[in-house]
């Protein structure tokens, strides 16, 4: 009987290159987490930190096969992701759509007794200074909610940090 050999290949440079990623990956999120430009960019600039993370990783993997490329971007990603995490958790978990609609509702049946208000005083021969009294308040009142709603840090679907 013959015994056959196994013979397992090692890519280094595979090994190089997914090494090299995660160094890339944690050492760009140390930059875009405690840096003044770092933070800028990951706030306002999103597209150019992706730009710069996806075009170090194509160089990263530079004249690779397309699986190694994923690997790259696998591994460059884990420092990203330990960012984000890690900033989430730090993040109180506040429903905070659940409060604009709650505000938006109350703002709307403020502002409906004060169109009642408003129909019934011109209709009524009611005094003018109880009327316009009442309407002034309900009027507050939408308007302690509609400002509640723009302090709530939410503009166009995006939570203000």
């Amino acid at each position: 009987m013959s015994q056959e050999i196994v013979s397992i290949s090692i890519n280094w440079l595979v090994i190089a290159r997914c090494f090299t990623a995660f160094v890339w990956g944690v050492i760009y999120s140390v930059f875009l987490q405690f840096s003044p430009q770092g933070q800028f960019m990951a706030e306002k600039r999103t597209w150019l930190a992706v730009v710069i993370g996806i075009g170090t990783d194509l160089l990263i993997g530079f004249n690779g096969s397309y699986a190694e490329i994923c690997l790259v971007v696998a591994f460059s990603s884990v420092g990203i992701i330990a960012r984000s995490l890690i900033n989430e958790s730090h993040a109180p978990v506040v429903p905070s759509g659940y409060v604009v609609i709650g505000h938006l509702q109350d703002a709307s049946e403020a502002l409906s007794k004060l169109i009642a208000e408003l129909e019934a005083g011109l209709s009524a021969a009611e005094v003018r200074n109880v009327m316009v009294s009442r309407s002034l308040a309900l009027a507050s009142i939408a308007r302690e909610h509609i400002t509640a709603v723009r302090n709530s840090g939410l503009v166009a679907g995006k939570r203000a940090r």
